[in-house]
């Protein structure tokens, strides 16, 4: 079942990608790229570490490196190839994440903090959304979505078929599906990173698809969700799907699509938060619920500038208390790590963002993937711009999409123009 469900979820994903001419559409570097910030991380968490290594223990430092160097170096050279540019843009919008990152940076010094090599990575993944030197359209950006998810499908397939015993796990009481096992990883403990990471995809994914295809996607979406035993991931998935169905119907008015843009925002916005308004004890949600009640009691000593981005980790390592990587809901994870102060500036640099976006149907996916990740951050702390968290792309992925008029119409996105109009 377990195989099955795989093999549809790719089946879903190749039919939602399929593009004869895909080879003189997409771009290389972007889809490079992107493929290295999102898919990457997942093929070696539940593929290649669990064939080579017993443990993250016994990977060592390597395993970061792996993880993550490949979207960093693409990053950096991003960013150089850039300043060596002349006319470069700076993106204001990430440049405030920027300006966060270096505060987070300063607050870890000064607290003597230990993880210091994992800011220096989450800088480097940051830096080239900083400076621009060409746009990259959601044409672009949505092909190369597409194809990271028929990439994350096809080595997950290939990772069960052949090393299922490492990446296959009896369900858990909080993680159980009617098919009777999850996938799992001796790196991640769960699959609710290829959940997230999926679904996260998703918004992008279906940009100017038919909509047998946006069905397509969200079902592939759905099954490998429903195999990561993610509940996190399905109320992503669930604002995702309804918002890509309702932006391929033709027949919706701009004012109605923007109607339900602003109520999908704000009804994420409000169940993102329901940790400060609806009651739970410790045991509740998977042990969620003394980790937030934990955070609750931590965040009003350093409630405007944070206590620092690894205060949560190394109190748990120092048993202060007990924690993991988070405490698993992402307002409640930036208001510990950087304050009101931060929480400000994640705010603003996602306002500026969508407000300086010139095309309005861009700014509706844009729209469309904050909602997203507001749903997800319900359960998880996702939206990390500031550290490396449990899924840098999700702070990363809408700043793919940058256009300004001083650069070029990319080759791509005239052909993708030519084609609207020849329909």
């Amino acid at each position: 079942m377990i195989v099955a469900t795989l093999f549809a979820a790719l089946v879903a994903f190749v039919a939602a990608a399929y593009d004869p001419q895909w080879v003189r559409r997409v771009d290389p570097f972007l889809c490079s790229w992107l493929v290295a910030l999102t898919a990457w991380p997942v093929i070696v968490i539940y593929a290649v570490a669990p064939a080579v290594w017993s443990s993250a223990d016994a990977a060592g430092p390597i395993f970061a490196v792996l993880l993550y160097g490949p979207a960093a170096g693409l990053s950096v050279a991003a960013a150089l190839r850039a300043i060596g540019t002349h006319g470069f843009r700076i993106d204001q919008s990430a440049a405030i994440l920027g300006l966060l990152t270096v505060y987070a940076c300063a607050a870890m010094v000064i607290d003597g903090s230990g993880r210091i090599i994992n800011l220096g990575m989450a800088m480097a993944l940051l830096v080239g959304f900083i400076f621009r030197y060409r746009p990259f359209g959601l044409d672009d950006v949505s092909r190369a979505a597409r194809i990271a998810l028929v990439v994350t499908a096809a080595v997950l397939l290939v990772s069960v078929l052949f090393n299922s015993s490492r990446v296959v796990g009896a369900c858990r009481i909080d993680k159980c599906t009617d098919l009777g096992a999850v996938l799992t990883s001796p790196f991640a403990g769960n699959g609710n990173l290829a959940g997230i990471t999926i679904t996260a995809l998703l918004p992008f994914a279906v940009y100017r698809l038919p909509m047998w295809r946006v069905l397509a996607a969200v079902a592939g979406v759905g099954l490998i969700g429903m195999l990561a035993g993610s509940r996190t991931a399905f109320g992503g998935i669930a604002v995702a799907g309804a918002l890509g169905i309702v932006l391929a119907m033709p027949s919706v008015t701009t004012r109605v699509r923007n109607l339900v843009l602003g109520l999908a925002l704000v009804a994420s916005a409000v169940y993102s938060l329901f940790p400060l308004y609806v009651g739970y004890t410790n045991s509740d949600y998977s042990l969620r619920g003394y980790l937030w009640n934990q955070a609750l009691r931590e965040i009003p000593d350093q409630w405007f500038f944070g206590h620092n981005p690894a205060f949560w980790v190394e109190s748990g390592a120092s048993l202060l208390f007990k924690a993991n990587y988070s405490p698993h809901n992402g307002w409640l994870e930036m208001l510990l790590a950087v304050g009101v102060w931060g929480v400000g500036l994640v705010i603003l640099a996602a306002v500026v963002k969508v407000v300086q976006t010139p095309d309005s149907t861009t700014r509706a996916y844009l729209l469309a993937y904050f909602s997203t990740i507001l749903a997800l951050s319900s359960l998880e702390a996702v939206y990390v711009p500031y550290f490396l968290g449990i899924a840098p792309f999700a702070a990363l992925l809408p700043y793919f999409l940058y256009q300004h008029n001083r650069f070029p119409v990319s080759r791509h996105e005239v052909l993708a123009e030519s084609q609207m109009e020849s329909r």
